[in-house]
Parts: structure tokens; C-alpha cells; sequence
């Protein structure tokens, strides 16, 4: 165990699929923003500039270490964005209001999002094809589903909210 971080709150660690960056999310004065650093701590900078009590939660990186994808809320509902490393540019991939869109995880190919939604008024796991942006409802729960991560032979592994808790459910 070694700590990379020395005073401030940095928390939600992604690495970089080649484990040369580490990107994290920092909250500073209730608003939190998305930072990166070598994999060792080192040569830290600021990827984004938020600045009104915007939070940003879950960063991920895509398959190929160039983007970030991120939740993201300022007011009322939270969004899916992402970021590009290099540029800083950011795209808010899907942002409706009123429903909320949390946990997003890159297909290991790069060409779909998993994601928890809420737009039928329970948490469950979506898709969204990057290339066609048609977007697929995959699990019906009737407690919540959350956390999605896929392996590599396509299985989809997610947090399950039942009526006695959280388990971990395999698809």
C-alpha cells in the first residue's frame, strides 16, 4: 500500500488500461472536479474547471486511455459525460431532465456505455451503442440495479438492490 495523495480528499480511482495514469475525482470547497496524475502521483493536472458546486462522480477511462467517461450533476438530475484527455473537451453523452444516469462503464471494445438509469422510476442497466447512439434497457429490477462492469467475455456484473440489500448480480 502506498499513498499517492497528501492533503486533499481525491477519491473514485480509475487507471488508465496501460497503468501509466491515474485519474481520480477532488472535492475543494463542495465542488468537485476530475484530476489525473501518473500512476505514481505525479506531474498532477486539472482536467476540469468546475467552480458553483458541480459533482463529479465515477471516472472510467475508455479502452484505448484517451477519454474519461464521468457522472456529472450540477441542480437536479445527474448526467453522462466525457472527456477528452488530451483536447479537455467536454460531451455530456446523455443529459435529460428529471431522470438520473449514473455508474458508467466502457465495453471493452470502447463501442458501448453501460450505465445505471432511473427513467422508469427504478434504477436499472442500460446500454448505449456510441456509433448508433440506440440505447438498450437490459435488466427489469424491482429494487435497483447499479454499477455495471463488463468482462471480457461479455458478461455483465452489476449491484443489485433487493428487499434484503445489496448482492452482486451476474448476467
Amino acid at each position: 500500500e502506498k499513498q499517492l495523495t497528501d492533503k486533499f480528499r481525491a477519491f473514485s480511482p480509475s487507471y488508465s488500461p496501460d497503468q501509466t495514469k491515474i485519474c481520480y475525482v477532488l472535492n475543494r470547497d463542495g465542488t468537485i472536479n476530475l484530476e489525473i496524475s501518473n500512476s505514481n502521483g505525479k506531474n498532477k493536472k486539472r482536467l476540469t474547471a468546475f467552480s458553483n458546486g458541480e459533482q463529479v462522480y465515477n471516472p472510467r477511462f475508455s479502452p484505448d486511455g484517451k477519454k474519461i467517461i464521468f457522472d456529472f450533476s450540477y441542480e437536479e438530475s445527474r448526467k453522462l459525460a466525457e472527456i477528452d484527455i488530451e483536447t479537455e473537451k467536454i460531451s455530456y453523452l446523455l443529459d435529460e431532465k428529471g431522470v438520473d444516469f449514473r455508474n458508467p462503464s466502457y465495453s471493452r471494445d470502447g463501442k458501448k456505455l453501460f450505465y445505471s438509469c432511473n427513467r422508469t422510476g427504478i434504477f436499472n442497466i442500460y446500454s448505449l451503442n456510441l456509433e448508433t447512439k440506440e440505447i438498450n434497457q437490459i435488466t427489469n429490477v424491482l429494487g435497483g440495479a447499479f454499477m455495471p462492469s463488463v468482462d471480457t467475455s461479455g458478461n455483465l456484473a452489476y449491484s443489485l438492490y433487493t428487499s434484503t440489500g445489496y448482492k452482486i448480480a451476474l448476467l
